[in-house]
This record gives C-alpha cells, structure tokens and sequence, in this order.
C-alpha cells in the first residue's frame, strides 16, 4: 500500500471581523461599510430591477450602482450608502456595545 503524505495546516479562528483579522485600520467601520452594501445589493436584487433601474431610482448614476454590484465600496460613502437605504426606506440601526474580550 502506498505511503500517504499528510498536509497540515495552521488555522486561525476569526475575530468576527475579517478587516481586523487582516489588520486594517479602522475595521469596525469598513465592516459595517461592507454590511450595508451587502444589504443594499440583497434589496436591489430582491426587488428585480437593473442596474439603470436602480440609478434611476436612487437618483444617482450607472456606474455608481456598478461599483456596488462589483464590491468597489471604496468608491462609495458612507453617507452615500445610507442615502440609498433611506431612498430605498429602510430603516438602518447601528449598535454600540462594549467589546468581547
């Protein structure tokens, strides 16, 4: 019977935020930049409507509703993520508690 090589791995539990597991600054905010996209392309695909549907919707342009689509958040605000949830009228909640240890 051949001999069998077995490949090991090191695995690294999570921090429940994949920005910090990777270092970034500021991931509590990236995060939940990242939450609201998700959540927004969720509503838009929920809802059936194309690109250009939905930029006429939210006022604003194609490309911008690409970048969403594409996860290009770094092109998009904050601000200008949750403007597109109040045209969408949804309500959004941020939650502040101390963290886990």
């Amino acid at each position: 019977m051949p001999s069998r090589t077995e490949n090991t791995m090191a695995i690294t539990l999570s921090c429940g935020n994949v920005f910090a597991d990777f270092g970034v600054s500021n991931a509590n905010y990236h995060l939940v930049k990242a939450n609201l996209a998700s959540a927004l392309r969720r509503l838009i695909q929920e809802r059936k409507l194309n690109q250009a549907e939905t930029a006429e919707l939210l006022g604003t342009t194609q490309t911008r509703i690409s970048n969403l689509f594409n996860n290009r958040i770094d092109k998009l605000s904050f601000d200008l993520l949750l403007g597109y949830m109040d045209k969408l009228e949804q309500d959004v909640e941020i939650f502040v508690r101390p963290r886990k240890q």
